[in-house]
């Protein structure tokens, strides 16, 4: 398809090649386009601004682009260009020097320069000390403008105030006005006429002051003890609660300790009842619903194994006589205990406990 549309594109081609060709007509030349136009005059305004003598900066800022980009686009349409640019070190001098005449007119502080040069006072004191600037120093309180100056002046203006209030409320406390009275009359807090009178000494409860510190004082001790003997009865009411429960918990140990006492006593009675019957362990054990080794322990504390009997028990001497009688009649040892209803292991263990004795 590719190769289908690539044909017909050079056949129309030549279509039109042969087409003009055989007109003999001249194709007239396109019209340029806003933006060539304005890019045509806008070079040929910065080739007039060269001829006159304007720098790349100059040029930068008339085609509203960087300096370096200016300089390219200069030398990419071989545009010359006036170097005329003052050096940093030509800046820096007349910076000097223009600092150094401001200095000779008149004593300079080092804020003035400062001010001068439109900079902070640190950057200022570094150029001056650096480039050996005259300027004068201001002593610490000359002027009286200072931070430290202006507080001492504020508190003094208001030590003087509270001087001359005060000698308006020993006045009026002397007439025997109130103190809130006073207050409202001189427009200031109750609290401050309060500090005024006892700073003058004219208080009238100053001699209670001390009944009244006493009773604070009274007041706090009985708030300690109260909760003093608040955490004594929580700790004795906890203490308490903690013995009635091990004492519970005692009883309840005591009552299942007997409760096992006993049980373990009826089971080894049973369990001695059986044995004697001539009744194998498991089948004691199964008889009891309990494991084998408790029945091993029941049969060791009832002293029913002795060194006579290695198989583990007495054994019934009638079954014992039944064994042998069955053994005389030739019955093998399978029959043997299935006639009696024992175990083949039982009967192997009374077997030799009669061949022992």
């Amino acid at each position: 398809m590719r190769a289908i549309k690539a044909a017909n594109w050079r056949n129309a081609a030549r279509q039109r090649r042969l087409a003009r060709v055989a007109s003999e007509e001249k194709i007239s030349p396109a019209a340029k386009s806003p933006r060539v136009i304005a890019a045509e005059a806008r070079l040929d305004q910065v080739r007039d601004m060269a001829a006159k003598g304007a720098t790349v900066k100059q040029i930068a800022a008339y085609l509203g682009i960087l300096e370096k980009s200016a300089g390219k686009y200069c030398r990419d349409h071989g545009v010359p260009v006036a170097k005329v640019e003052p050096k940093r070190k030509e800046i820096l001098a007349a910076k000097c020097a223009a600092a150094l005449a401001f200095g000779q007119e008149a004593p300079r502080t080092i804020k003035d320069y400062a001010v001068f040069l439109g900079t902070n006072v640190r950057s200022a004191h570094a150029f001056v000390t650096g480039h050996d600037l005259p300027w004068v120093r201001v002593e610490r309180g000359a002027t009286g403008n200072s931070q430290r100056d202006r507080q001492i002046e504020r508190g003094k203006a208001i030590r003087a105030r509270i001087e001359a209030r005060r000698v308006k409320v020993a006045r009026m406390f002397s007439d025997g006005l109130s103190m809130r009275a006073i207050a409202r009359k001189l427009g200031v807090m109750d609290f401050t006429i309060k500090q005024d009178v006892v700073a003058l000494g004219l208080d009238r409860s100053a001699s209670s002051a001390k009944s009244r510190s006493e009773a604070q004082e009274d007041r706090a001790r009985r708030m300690i003890e109260a909760r003093e003997a608040k955490i004594r009865a929580k700790k004795e009411a906890a203490e308490e609660r903690r013995r009635a429960r091990n004492e519970a918990e005692a009883a309840r140990k005591m009552a299942r300790a007997e409760e096992l006492a006993r049980k373990v006593s009826e089971r080894r009675a049973a369990v001695k009842e059986m044995r004697l019957q001539g009744m194998s362990i498991p089948r004691i054990a199964n008889q009891l619903c309990v494991a084998r080794s408790v029945i091993d322990r029941d049969i060791s504390a009832l002293g029913l194994t002795t060194k006579v009997h290695p198989c583990g028990y007495v054994g019934n001497v009638a079954l014992m006589d039944q064994v042998r009688d069955l053994r005389a009649k030739g019955l093998s040892g399978l029959e043997i205990a299935r006639r009696m209803g024992i175990a083949k292991s039982t009967l192997w263990r009374m077997t030799n406990a009669m061949e022992a004795a």
